[in-house]
Formats: C-alpha cells, sequence, structure tokens
C-alpha cells in the first residue's frame, strides 16, 4: 500500500500553553480514521514528549506524522542545542531543565525515556549546536471492530462521536495547509 497521509506541524518557541497542540490534533485524526485507542494512545504520549521538550530545549521546531495502513511515524526536527550525551539524556530522571521550567511541572527528565518506551521503533541523532533529529514509528495494531482506511483516491467520510466532521481528502488537505503557512526560524 502506498498511499499516506502526512501532517505536519511547526512547535512554537518557549509557549508552555501551546505544547501539547500537535499531538492533541494528531489524535483526534488518528481517532477519526479509525486507529485503535491503544495506538492512539502510544502515539499521543510519544508525540507530547517531544512537543514539550522541543518547547523546552529547543527553541521549538518541526514535527512530521506519517500515518500508513501499517504504520505512524512521527518525525521531530529542531535547531536547538543538539544533546551533549545521549547516552545520559536518555536516563530516567536525567534533565537539563532550568529551574523555572520544573516551577512550571515540567523537565522531570522523562521525555526521551518515554518517547522510546511508548514507540515501537525510535531513532534519535543529535549535533551539539546544530539541533536533534527524532523518528519514531508505532506500529499499528489491528483489533477486532477497528479498521484504517488511508486510500485518498475517493473521498471518505470521517466521524468522530458519531458526527460527520469531513473528510479524508479534506483533512489531508486542511494539514498540508496548515504546514505550508507554517515556518521554522533560522
Amino acid at each position: 500500500m502506498s498511499d499516506k497521509i502526512v501532517w505536519t506541524y511547526a512547535v512554537p518557541d518557549d509557549d508552555f500553553t501551546r505544547a501539547g497542540e500537535a499531538s492533541s490534533d494528531v489524535k483526534k485524526k488518528l481517532k477519526a480514521l479509525g486507529v485503535n485507542p491503544e495506538t492512539i494512545r502510544r502515539v499521543s504520549i510519544a508525540m507530547y514528549e517531544g512537543e514539550i521538550n522541543m518547547v523546552i530545549h529547543a527553541g521549538g521546531g518541526k514535527a512530521t506524522v506519517t500515518v500508513s495502513e501499517e504504520c505512524i511515524e512521527i518525525t521531530l526536527a529542531d535547531n536547538g542545542p543538539g544533546i551533549r550525551d545521549i547516552e545520559q539524556a536518555m536516563q530516567e530522571g536525567f534533565s537539563t531543565a532550568t529551574d523555572t521550567v520544573r516551577s512550571l511541572g515540567f523537565g522531570a527528565g522523562m521525555g526521551l525515556p518515554n518517547m522510546k518506551k511508548y514507540a515501537d521503533e525510535f531513532y534519535i541523532e543529535s549535533e551539539v549546536g546544530k539541533g536533534t533529529h527524532i523518528k519514531m514509528k508505532s506500529m499499528i495494531d489491528t483489533i477486532e471492530g477497528y479498521e484504517i482506511s488511508v486510500k485518498l483516491s475517493k473521498p471518505a467520510p470521517l466521524q468522530l462521536d458519531g458526527e460527520v466532521i469531513g473528510n479524508v481528502t479534506e483533512l489531508f488537505h486542511q494539514s498540508s495547509m496548515i504546514a505550508s503557512k507554517a515556518s521554522i526560524g533560522s
């Protein structure tokens, strides 16, 4: 199957009030596509942790989500300071968050470990002074009663809690439009 849906999001710089918007939007869209709840939960947690890390440590960034019938891939990219010691950063409880960030309830050192824990595959590359790129893949577990359709050849209605909210083609187009208007500073 070669059909895929791609959503791209600009993650804000130092704006905790907007952090999590992308993962929330992805959660809503995955539910509308019929992805099973456990996969949605894992993807949402991993993506949220990535968003928060980009806000706290990297001055924002870009998140790209690719959905196919087999899996959901999340790619996170930033131009932040990079990670000096990835092995240390992957340890639960290790954090370089400021006291101010910690006073807001963030920076407990669980972001990277949780991303790895909730993804089926996890890859991280970082260069000091250049930024960090993370790729996570979650396989779409099929359970009885759930079916995902990513075919874009004809608009299929999307329903959320029984209400028609659009169709796959509109969802793809809206996400692409948002992404094309977003820019990551440099």
